[in-house]
């Protein structure tokens, strides 16, 4: 078998053919020009990005006849033996294989010894994270202080799993992933050298689905070309990696966005009957509503898609907000990390999918709809007040009648009085005139408002009793309030207050509740409204052991509280105790 996979044959023999990774090979092209060989390296990073290449070319550069160089020749027997994989002074050791301890001491007695050919002894010892704990305690003494001519280089794709005394004595470099158009561009010059038949979108899809790995992008085309030797397109790699066809996911997303539950429930359906992995359809939804939802921003470069496909999804994302496609890729992946520990992975699928294809209202528009509404509401109160203004200026000013005190005036013509002269407040079932907006018309309107209110609701009445109306204007009644309390009160029997002034003056209101400062109010019109009715008690009830004067005939200097009491038991008289 002399055939050679496309990752062998085409891997890179010198710093400048490793791709993406130009902060690493630079460094260490000028460590070697400097002469500033470190005794340990680490590598780390994902798989299949360069670390065991780059360490092998930095292998090369350390022992060719003509270095060390940052330019190994290729030619002379420590590049060709080390490119082969057979030096004898080059150890490419599989830490997941020889992690125990008895092969880190093996190893240590082996770097004790002089390199057999060349100019230093390198260990690079791959997946390093996977060497026991205990082993790498054996490696520290020898780690730190190696012979001048060895070399250890370390490559793991988890460094946080490798000893912090380990990383200290190491210098460390993170390769990264590598670009989609970078790895298009490697794609491009292998089926240019191997004069390959390939659809130009087809590298570019290969070069998505390796996700920064140039190994899996490589060994991607190599499969797809023994698929399809003929030339290799779009749809043969959709159908060879078993991945959702764009018309599923079309469908799926037009599902969504229609609350369409039953064609949702029906797509699941038949994609699992038609074999596709539900995990990897998962994937697959998230992947295209990531898609859309970075077209939609005009960032799709970073996609490394077709030009035709990027168009294709660009349309299809316009029917999405940026909100809907957030919450589908967060619900996706949710579902992804639940199907995972799931026996039963399509109930979890069937049940996200229904949750995104049930209603859903963003933050965003939720506060919009809520600032439309105040702004709506708000027209319609400007409207009233200003229909309210133009209704009073229109109305003819209430008509004045002077009243002589030894004038009779009629019943008739009482009635038909705005106020009547005795009190000047209205009566009941008539509308309030303009000229109760004075405070003194106001008061009165008050009581008779708080006389009808402790007759119906004496709970709101006790909320009432100490407030003091400030103004009547433009059918607003504004109150003031002295306790929080009380406020509280008549906020939520606000409908009642309205109900019973409009029954008492046949006008709506509409109400102002502020917190702050009462003033005194009329002292005798309080207490005609709380003092209680009398009430009538025999005169035996009580037993005095002096008599003196009536209750009639008493002080009226006597103290308020007495004053109150003779109220509820008029028959009460006050007698001096006795002393002694």
């Amino acid at each position: 078998m002399n055939y050679l996979v496309i990752a062998r044959k085409y891997r890179p023999q010198k710093f400048d053919e490793v791709i993406g990774q130009e902060h690493i090979t630079q460094t260490l092209k000028n460590a070697i020009f400097a002469k500033r060989i470190a005794h340990a390296y680490l590598f780390s990073g994902p798989r299949g990005i360069g670390k065991t290449t780059t360490a092998r070319i930095f292998a090369k550069g350390l022992n060719c006849v003509n270095g060390p160089t940052a330019g190994p020749c290729q030619i002379c027997i420590p590049c060709k033996e080390i490119t082969q994989g057979n030096s004898v002074d080059v150890f490419e050791i599989d830490a997941a294989s020889n992690r125990g301890i008895d092969e880190i001491r093996a190893l240590r007695e082996n770097v004790r010894f002089a390199p057999a050919a060349f100019r230093y002894k390198i260990y690079i010892i791959d997946e390093a994270h996977q060497i026991t704990p205990d082993a790498f305690n054996a490696l520290l003494k020898t780690l730190e202080e190696p012979p001048a001519y060895v070399i250890f280089i370390f490559a793991t794709t988890e460094p946080q799993k490798v000893p912090l005394t380990i990383l200290s004595r190491c210098q460390r470099f993170a390769f990264r992933l590598v670009s989609i158009e970078k790895i298009s561009q490697r794609l491009e010059e292998i089926v240019k050298k191997e004069n390959l038949s390939i659809e130009p979108g087809a590298i570019s899809f290969i070069a998505h689905l390796a996700q920064g790995s140039v190994r899996d992008a490589e060994s991607l085309l190599d499969e797809a070309l023994s698929f399809s030797p003929q030339g290799v397109k779009v749809k043969d790699l959709v159908f060879l990696l078993n991945l959702l066809p764009q018309e599923y996911l079309i469908h799926f997303g037009e599902a969504f966005l229609s609350l369409n539950k039953q064609k949702v429930l029906d797509l699941i359906a038949e994609v699992n009957d038609l074999g596709y992995n539900l995990q990897q359809v998962v994937k697959d939804l998230r992947e295209y509503f990531r898609q859309l939802l970075l077209l939609k921003f005009s960032a799709g470069e970073v996609l490394g898609l077709p030009n035709e496909l990027k168009i294709s999804l660009s349309k299809e994302g316009e029917k999405f907000s940026f909100q809907l496609l957030s919450r589908y890729i967060s619900l996706l992946s949710r579902c992804l990390e639940e199907m995972k520990w799931s026996d039963q992975p399509r109930i979890i699928f069937e049940t996200y999918a229904l949750k995104m294809a049930s209603p859903y209202f963003g933050i965003d528009e939720i506060v919009e709809r809520v600032e439309n509404l105040e702004k709506s509401l708000t027209e319609v109160v400007t409207t009233e007040e200003k229909s309210n203004e133009l209704l009073q200026s229109t109305v003819e000013e209430p008509v004045k009648v002077e009243f002589n005190q030894t004038e009779v005036i009629s019943k008739e013509t009482a009635e038909k009085l705005p106020f009547p002269p005795e009190t000047n407040l209205p009566q009941a079932k008539k509308a309030i005139p303009s000229s109760a907006e004075g405070t003194a018309s106001l008061e009165m309107c008050w009581t008779k408002f708080l006389e009808e209110t402790k007759k119906k609701k004496f709970t709101l009445f006790s909320y009432l009793e100490f407030v003091q109306p400030k103004e009547f204007r433009n059918n607003v009644l504004t109150l003031v309030f002295s306790q929080n309390f009380s406020l509280e009160g008549a906020e939520k029997n606000s409908e009642f207050i309205k109900k019973i002034w409009q029954e008492l003056f046949s006008q709506e209101i509409r109400l102002e509740l502020i917190l702050g400062k009462v003033e005194p109010r009329n002292q005798e019109i309080i207490t005609s409204i709380t003092e209680e009715p009398e009430i009538e008690i025999p005169k035996e009830t009580f037993t005095l052991a002096e008599e003196k004067t009536k209750n009639e005939n008493q002080d009226v200097s006597l103290d308020p509280v007495m004053k109150k009491l003779f109220k509820h038991f008029p028959q009460a008289q006050v007698v001096k105790r006795k002393e002694g």
